[in-house]
């Protein structure tokens, strides 16, 4: 799989939206939005049930507008609506079985990575505002304990030293690892005010936001 398609053109957009019937596509997006917002609303936002309602809903979309050409869906979408069905059922698709782990240590899901990154990038524009770098790792922890999200070693490290060491595994990534991605656009949107606490009050909030759409919390 290639790691990043290369946009269309301006004119190959244009000629593609020429194609298209407006009214049926807002349709079927208005559609797609109310089953979406009835699948982020479900308790847990990232269970199994709200993945599969989420994943049916894509699929119909695609099959809804023929310009995609996959009135069919593609395979792998049916492979994995199938395999989360599966489930409920008690059985476990190979697609959806554990791969040997190509690194050494603990592994960490890809969500895990994406609510690193996002802290990483929390603590780093706490920074830029102005807090030094043990003070903005420690807000960072807080807001975290506080949301109820658990973190830390065996050894019972200092809780900002947790946010410190996903900030330096972010800051060193490639573009491939979530938390990296993450990090790096999280980073290049803000802007800092001229008043610290102001940026802080925003950040913690991106931050909750930011949990809450990634159904690390309710």
């Amino acid at each position: 799989m290639p790691e990043e398609l290369t946009p269309p053109t301006s004119e190959k957009i244009r000629k593609f939206a020429e194609t298209l019937d407006l009214y049926a596509v807002a349709k079927e997006l208005l559609k797609l939005k109310a089953r979406l917002d009835l699948a982020r609303d479900a308790t847990p936002a990232n269970g199994r049930s709200a993945a599969l309602w989420s994943l049916l809903s894509l699929v119909e979309f695609v099959q809804a507008i023929p310009q995609l050409g996959h009135k069919i869906p593609p395979p792998a979408l049916t492979a994995l609506t199938a395999a989360l069905a599966d489930l409920d059922n008690g059985k476990v698709a190979p697609l959806l079985e554990k791969a040997t782990a190509s690194v050494k240590g603990q592994p960490v899901s890809d969500q895990r990575r994406r609510l690193q990154g996002t802290a990483a990038a929390v603590m780093d524009c706490l920074i830029k505002s102005g807090f030094r770098k043990g003070e903005a790792a420690t807000i960072v922890a807080k807001e975290l304990q506080k949301l109820g999200i658990k973190f830390g070693d065996a050894r019972n490290a200092d809780a900002g030293k947790s946010i410190s060491n996903w900030r330096s595994r972010a800051r060193g990534g490639t573009r491939a690892e979530d938390d990296t991605e993450v990090y790096r656009e999280l980073c290049g949107m803000f802007k800092p005010t001229a008043d610290r606490a102001t940026n802080k009050k925003l950040l913690l909030g991106l931050l909750t936001d930011s949990l809450r759409n990634s159904g690390d919390i309710p």
